[in-house]
């Protein structure tokens, strides 16, 4: 998700993502619509803040021994801000684009051959603009109940060991990393 603010007001919106490394440099690539009034902002203010949002869910108080307990939310984030700054020619943003369709067709399992017709890809590549997003700072954020005493910390991995959807498996994988002192 990527954040930014223009006139006092917060822009969200949802991209793909290409992520780059190189000399201690995190970089982030994706691409918009030029009438995405997120383009400008992006444009202009040349800042903004990337939400990586990791597993997450409601806890019950009762899965606490504890009775003394109120609903919480466990979550795991990254919060990267960043330096942006525009693609705006042809071979920059075609090479974005070939290089996002190919990684996401690998990852997808399938084959797309990205054989357009040439006016339908002039009109896509005027229509869009490529984000360079260079991180200048990185948060990670967690909430995993790690504020609770081993009696409340090990019934709720028991609550969570019983249940069978992907988020709660993925934060008991996180509660093992980030709270080593109690065993799960």
């Amino acid at each position: 998700t990527v954040v930014t603010c223009s006139d006092g007001l917060p822009t969200a919106n949802h991209y793909p993502f290409l992520i780059t490394s190189s000399n201690d440099e995190l970089v982030l690539f994706t691409h918009l619509a030029r009438s995405n009034p997120q383009y400008t902002e992006l444009k202009n203010v040349q800042k903004c803040l990337v939400i990586f949002q990791g597993p997450h869910l409601y806890v019950s108080p009762s899965y606490y021994k504890d009775i003394e307990n109120v609903p919480t939310w466990s979550y795991v984030a990254i919060h990267a801000h960043c330096a942006a700054e525009i693609i705006e020619d042809r071979e920059g943003i075609e090479t974005l684009i070939d290089k996002t369709v190919r990684h996401f067709e690998i990852e997808n399992k399938t084959h797309w051959n990205y054989k357009l017709p040439a006016q339908f890809k002039e009109r896509l590549f005027k229509a869009i603009v490529g984000i360079k997003m260079t991180v200048v700072t990185v948060e990670g954020k967690f909430k995993l109940s790690q504020n609770r005493n081993q009696d409340d910390y090990e019934s709720l991995v028991s609550a969570l060991t019983k249940r069978q959807d992907h988020a709660a498996q993925e934060l008991l994988v996180y509660m093992n990393r980030t709270t080593p002192e109690f065993k799960i």
